[in-house]
């Protein structure tokens, strides 16, 4: 339904049976028809209330306006217009996002999986119960349970740096492991790393785009999490923690190609 909408997302006002039709449309294209040929208004409308997807679909439409990415035509001084709809400002950001929809919880853990197939059983759980309360609008307990997540990373790339990493520097991470202090611990990672690239040894095609996923790390972290638990400052939105969600996947994946570095033991070219 969100590459339906895309397709329509140049119309102003948007017919429900549109939207149906272009959803009907969107199934056949990855292969799951509900029968042959390409009439699909005509498809949609033999099904009536005789077939179960015609109750998926409407379920699925009920929750995109639900989640506010649509909005009922006004109908002024009569209640909102059930079979007009617009595509909100957060809707828009919502068509604009790529990869699996969170709202499809079970197609966005899957793809999680065949990214990362040896997650760390902590780190699913954790992914598992954010995406859930996600989709039950708990924003609060999705940032604490994905920050949460993104935390237990943290750890795992600090106790794998300590295998490449000697001296002073690794003194210096053991310290900030023990003491349990992120922010000192993802400066010490971050200058150990840099350490590594500058030097040579940490290979571009391993170290490229870390800057940008550590950040979003953190950020998740500090800004998500620690809002959440601390609500006299708390800045939690649905969209701040659908971007923190959808960010997760492509973050895990490049901390996963760095520990997968340290533990192969690199050596110096």
């Amino acid at each position: 339904m969100r590459d339906a909408l895309k397709s329509l997302s140049r119309e102003d006002k948007i017919a429900f049976p549109d939207l149906m039709t272009a959803t009907l449309k969107e199934l056949a294209r990855v292969g799951l028809a509900v029968e042959p040929g390409d009439d699909f208004r005509g498809i949609w409308e033999r099904l009536r209330d005789k077939h179960e997807l015609a109750f998926l679909l409407v379920e699925a439409h009920s929750e995109v306006v639900t989640l506010g990415y649509l909005v009922h035509w006004p109908s002024t001084p009569s209640p909102p217009h059930p079979n007009w709809f617009r595509v909100t400002q957060r809707g828009k950001q919502w068509l604009s996002s790529a990869g699996p929809a969170l709202e499809d919880s079970d197609g966005f853990l899957a793809a999680l999986n065949a990214l990362i197939q040896a997650l760390d059983p902590i780190v699913k759980q954790y992914l598992v119960e954010a995406v859930i309360t996600y989709n039950r609008q708990a924003w609060f307990a999705s940032a604490v349970m994905v920050g949460t997540a993104n935390e237990k990373l943290i750890y795992m790339l600090a106790d794998s740096l300590l295998i490449v990493t000697g001296g002073s520097d690794r003194r210096a991470l053991e310290k900030t492991i023990k003491e349990r202090n992120l922010p000192n611990l993802f400066g010490q990672i971050t200058k150990v790393l840099t350490d590594h690239i500058q030097s040579s040894r940490l290979p571009y095609e391993i170290h490229e785009g870390s800057e940008h996923h550590l950040l979003s790390i953190f950020e998740a972290i500090r800004v998500q999490r620690n809002d959440a638990v601390h609500p006299t400052v708390g800045q939690v939105t649905p969209v701040t923690v659908r971007l923190t969600l959808s960010a997760f996947p492509s973050a895990c994946r490049k901390v996963y190609d760095l520990i997968d570095w340290c533990q192969a033991g690199a050596k110096t070219p």
